[in-house]
């Protein structure tokens, strides 16, 4: 029945948790078993996760999806959770909540060009707010493109994008987009 698979799953994420606690694999993030997931979708709907874990640094995030699928427990990676709709019933396997944010921009040609190297989880809309601050323009347009990819992006976006009536090129691959 649907409740015993849903308690078997929630022992088996017990069981990657107590994993990495045990294998003392240091892995960084908040790992919650039973956590609900509509407060992390646009929506708010949606039932818990049996296991549920912030990852804020790439390696982790890794790390978590590799831990899960040696236990057999199905993995997914949520991002800002645009147009996501997650059943009440839940999912019965490991949700890492993708919040690696970190970038870099990298001024060339005497400040006249760039390359940004954002991390997959970063807030686009926050992140073209900071650089329009920084008199970097262009990265609007392409912001758009990619939030409407929201949940693949956080694993593995793979496309590039000019920019009209710019030099602007985006290019996206997991773990971040590239601006040049």
């Amino acid at each position: 029945s649907r409740e015993c698979l849903g308690h078997l799953a929630r022992r088996q994420a017990a069981a990657v948790r107590d994993a990495a606690r045990a294998q003392g694999l240091g892995l960084g993030g908040e790992a919650r078993t039973d956590a609900v997931l509509g407060p992390h979708t646009s929506f708010k709907t949606g039932g818990p996760a049996a296991l549920l874990v912030r990852a804020s640094a790439i390696d982790d995030l890794v790390a978590w999806l590799r831990l899960a699928t040696e236990h057999g427990l199905p993995a997914r990676v949520l991002g800002r959770g645009s147009n996501v709709l997650v059943d009440d019933a839940g999912f019965p396997g490991l949700v890492v909540l993708n919040r690696c944010e970190r970038w870099e921009l990298r001024e060339e040609s005497a400040g006249h060009a760039a390359v940004l190297e954002a991390e997959s989880g970063v807030s686009l809309p926050a992140l073209v707010h900071v650089l329009a601050r920084k008199g970097w323009s262009g990265l609007e347009a392409a912001a758009a493109v990619i939030i409407a990819a929201d949940s693949a992006m956080s694993a593995s976006v793979a496309a590039t994008v000019a920019v009209p009536g710019t030099k602007a090129k985006y290019r996206g691959w997991s773990g971040g987009i590239a601006v040049g």
